[in-house]
């Protein structure tokens, strides 16, 4: 490891772990002595999954960054400041999942780390180590959702084990050229004070519960993540000694619910199923079905209510196993030209292979409902049938306890002071942050011992008129999302960060008992850390406001790569990065990270024909459209950092994305793929293998790459892409119907063209210079003033593009928009802006209220008011022009490669511009007459 710190280090791990184990957590501790620290000290550190370092007790810092198996991220701390003379002690508590997450892929668990005194090596992982079972933080609990880990539970009253030395890591053999330092800033640690409570209410607890792994029961790849399908069937004896009124509660995939074969007619209030069963004196069984092909729901709980005692045995439900397998575990059927070993068999669709077989699953399925008691169940199960031990069906779900706690009192909304005491056990506190964060929550307070407190963190609560709340608890459809902890006190003074980060709002805190004394709740936000930071302001409030919750938005969703969102799922989602990446430039200046983001991305490329649609990810779908705006955004980053040495680097993934895309295309010109041709939330017609706007997004990132090229010198890659280009263009050119003055969405199996359109192939062709100049006209009326059976923009990602697809020719329809779309959110109180606007069939605006894909005013805006244009790479050269338009002064601050570019006008009272501009050495800009709402649209130089 000659060119890493790790110089004869070892990978360790705990000798006590099991193959296998999910979600476990272990201890690594070594003390060393030092002579007096008068140097610099820095900590080299990686492991699998997730880490925390603490050095003399202080908190240093989580990671690792994520990363490919083959090409992992260290971390250098700098822990000079918290060494001392004499005796030291590092602690580094280690979580690995043991299963694919949307950040992480499932490999063997490992630690490996070294500290150096002025780059000398004077303690490095290996057998001195002590390891030990971390019991304080409990491994068998629910899954937070597919995207993430689990359940945070911590119980400050557990006994910790003792230790026992480390052992040489199993199965991490990674090459040491594998290990790269990570490129991107550590992330902030910001107190932050929640501001109020909103409600003080009381609450009991449901009587029992169970929370079941039913992903890792019953589909064919329980510790992975691609969408497969599943089916299975639990069951139980119970037994009552009188008569009783049940009320059955759960929560997940679930198909049916059955007492002694008969069964219950289920209602359903967001993701949560409830029914009333009468229960006669003895023996009874239930039944509970899964059978799916969405198999992301990777949890089910199941809860009740009773008016008299149930009892149930030691070890009550059976499972039926597994009743529906297949061989095929991908969801990336693309096969790479150069690879035989990933040729790869097609499925119809995700869930396709279960549908095929679902009239069959779904009769072996019932065959289990019908039965009346355990002998009948067995007896269809055969040698399947297993006994869940506690490891499968857990009893503590904090999740499922606030969502089905029963309120004894409660009071209406109204913001005041968080109570400092809490003297009734049952007490769930509302409290409000006061805007969006993501970070670690944090809470101090005094307790009796065992006292337990659940949590549950969410983005927004409609205000009702009898002035209660409804909490917003799901994001997608009806799958649970668990942004939940359990703490379990120890006697006196208790102190928790939580090792989650995880995006807050509000938080419902529920005192399962008391009683408890609050000294401070809190989250420690934690972001990228930009060196510069963008602005802009105007004469229009609403604007500035809008510019202020998108910039929140965007930095919001900015880690160790650009993300989704930092709530529900905190995903390098690819095609919402190319924005983000664009947007974070101006408004952070934040170039370390759109390099790494792409490169990120590029190393996909090692598995799959196409840049993978998220990374590193378990789940290995591949959008093509995404894989598009990815070789985009290359050419974007080279052309706002100038850095051509990177751009040579990753041209060679640039080349091999385009020409496995080329591959895909068909003899009628058009790329086409069995992949998820997705796009936007809206009702395109994008289930089809030929879809229109991944042909025109190719031609984005074709052109793209021909810039690269002969940046780069390449005349013969720069010649070979432009004749593609120019294929491309005239073959999508031959769809557009001279009726509807558009292009159809996609091509359907028969050959024949969809008789769906949608604003989306008008904007995109405008963009990518596809349209001759007599169809421009009618393209930009399908922008403006779409059709009413034309599928529109459907979220503000896509907005951005149809925005700048009208920018030149009609700047005023931009600001319109924005007003429309983003004013939307600001009349709604928000703090960050929506993933979405309006979503159908649900009495919320959206699904995330943060959304790094929707943070483009922080582009828009400077851009529009200072018709702002970048000349060349790096910001070398700049035009601008005061656009005199709905405002009557503007000012902004973008950031550039160089330093800040301050940029202001005023409007006079004799109709003169005065016009400001202070650049940074290394930007020439030159300043063009004010553009009046009259004056006609400047053309590109």
């Amino acid at each position: 490891m000659s060119n890493t710190p790790f110089d004869g280090t070892k990978r360790i791990w705990a000798g006590d772990h099991q193959a296998g184990e999910v979600n476990s957590h272990f201890l690594f501790e070594r003390d060393i002595t030092l002579p007096a620290i008068s140097g610099q000290a820095m900590f080299a550190l990686v492991a699998e999954s997730r880490y925390r370092l603490r050095v003399n007790g202080e908190w240093i810092g989580d990671g690792p960054a994520r990363s490919y198996p083959d090409h992992r991220y260290y971390d250098d701390w700098d822990i000079t400041k918290h060494l001392r003379s004499g005796s030291n002690r590092i602690e580094i508590a280690v979580t690995h999942w043991g299963v694919d997450t949307f950040q992480s892929l499932n490999t063997p668990p490992f630690l490996l780390c070294s500290l150096r005194l002025d780059g000398q090596t004077v303690l490095k992982s290996d057998t001195s180590w002590t390891a030990r079972r971390d019991t304080r933080n409990l491994q068998h609990v629910p899954r937070a959702c597919c995207q993430l880990g689990f359940e945070e539970h911590y119980s400050a009253t557990a006994l910790e084990q003792a230790g026992s030395p480390a052992i040489e890591a199993p199965g991490a053999s990674e090459s040491s050229s594998s290990l790269f330092p990570r490129p991107t800033r550590p992330l902030t640690r910001i107190p932050r004070d929640f501001r109020y409570a909103l409600a003080t209410t009381c609450v009991m607890p449901i009587d029992r519960s169970w929370t079941f792994p039913v992903r890792r029961l019953f589909s064919p790849q329980p510790l992975g993540i691609n969408i497969l399908g599943m089916a299975g069937v639990l069951g139980a004896t119970f037994s009552c000694s009188a008569k009783t009124t049940a009320d059955f509660h759960l929560l997940g995939p679930v198909a049916s619910v059955q007492v002694n074969g008969v069964s219950l007619p289920l209602e359903k209030e967001d993701d949560l199923f409830r029914t009333t069963v009468q229960l006669s004196p003895g023996e009874s069984w239930i039944s509970i079905a899964v059978c799916t092909e969405y198999d992301h729901a990777t949890e089910l709980a199941f809860g009740y209510w009773a008016d008299h005692p149930i009892e149930w045995p030691a070890s009550p439900w059976l499972s039926s196993g597994p009743l529906w397998t297949t061989d095929i575990l991908t969801n990336n059927f693309l096969n790479p030209a150069d690879e035989a070993r990933l040729v790869r068999p097609f499925a119809p669709s995700f869930g396709g292979m279960f549908q095929a077989d679902q009239k069959e699953t779904s009769r072996v399925v019932s065959q289990f409902t019908q039965a009346k008691n355990e002998a009948s169940f067995r007896s269809v199960s055969g040698s399947k049938t297993r006994v869940l031990p506690h490891s499968s069906a857990v009893t503590k779900d904090a999740y499922f306890a606030i969502r089905t706690d029963r309120v004894k009192s409660a009071e209406p909304l109204a913001a005041s002071p968080i109570p400092t005491q809490i003297s009734r056990a049952g007490t769930r506190l509302l409290i409000d942050l006061g805007a969006m964060s993501v970070g670690y929550f944090e809470m101090d307070f005094d307790a009796p011992a065992g006292a337990v407190v659940d949590a549950y963190f969410f983005e927004h609560l409609e205000r009702d008129d009898d002035g209660s709340a409804t909490i917003q608890y799901l994001y997608q459809e009806s799958i649970s999302y668990r942004n939940s902890l359990r703490y379990t006190a120890r006697e006196g003074r208790n102190h928790f960060i939580s090792r989650q980060r995880r995006g807050i709002r509000y938080a419902l805190l529920v005192f399962r008992d008391a009683p408890v004394v609050i000294h401070a709740l809190r989250v420690i936000e934690s972001t990228y850390s930009p060196e510069t930071v963008g602005t802009f302001s105007c004469s229009d409030e609403e604007l500035n406001r809008i510019f202020a919750i998108s910039q929140r938005t965007l930095l919001l969703c900015m880690e160790d790569t650009y993300t989704d969102c930092p709530t529900y799922e905190q995903t390098y989602w690819v095609g919402d990065a190319r924005n983000e990446a664009l947007f974070s430039a101006h408004a952070f200046g934040a170039y370390d990270l759109l390099r790494h983001s792409a490169e990120v991305a590029s190393h996909s490329l090692r598995g799959s024909a196409l840049v993978v649609s998220q990374c590193p990810s378990g789940w290995d779908a591949v959008i093509p459209s995404f894989s598009f705006l990815w070789g985009i955004g290359v050419w974007d980053t080279y052309w706002q950092t100038g850095d051509a040495d990177w751009l040579a680097r990753i041209f060679p993934a640039v080349l091999k994305n385009l020409d496995e895309a080329s591959r895909l295309c068909t003899d009628r010109g058009l790329f086409s793929a069995k992949a998820w041709n997705f796009f936007d939330w809206t009702p395109i017609d994008q289930n089809q293998e030929t879809v229109l706007h991944n042909s025109l997004l190719l031609a984005g990132a074709l052109e793209a790459g021909k810039r690269c090229a002969e940046v780069l010198g390449k005349a013969g890659d720069a010649s070979r892409i432009a004749s593609r280009l120019a294929e491309l263009r005239s073959s999508i050119n031959l769809l557009w119907d001279d009726q509807t003055g558009s292009f159809p969405d996609a091509i359907l199996p028969d050959g024949m063209p969809s008789r769906k359109t949608s604003q989306h192939t008008s904007f995109l062709a405008l963009l990518f210079g596809v349209l001759p100049e007599s169809r421009r006209d009618r393209a930009l009326e399908n922008c403006l003033r779409p059709a009413p059976d034309m599928a529109p923009v459907g979220s503000p990602n896509a907005l951005y593009f149809l925005l700048s697809a009208i920018r030149e020719s009609h700047p005023s329809e931009v600001i319109k928009m924005v007003r429309d779309f983003w004013g939307r959110m600001v009349a709604a109180g928000s703090t960050t802006a929506w993933e979405m606007v309006n979503q159908e069939q649900s009495r919320f605006p959206t699904r995330s209220h943060c959304h790094g894909w929707s943070s483009s005013p922080v582009w828009l805006l400077p851009v529009h008011f200072f018709d702002l244009r970048l000349l060349g790479p790096g910001w070398s050269k700049v035009s601008i022009a005061p656009r005199v338009e709905d405002v009557t002064h503007a000012s902004a601050v973008v950031c550039t490669p160089h330093g800040l570019l301050r940029l202001a006008w005023r409007l006079c009272a004799d109709g003169k511009v005065e016009t400001s501009v202070q650049a940074p050495v290394g930007v020439e800009v030159s300043v063009r007459p004010p553009i009046f709402p009259t004056t006609p649209s400047y053309d590109h130089p």
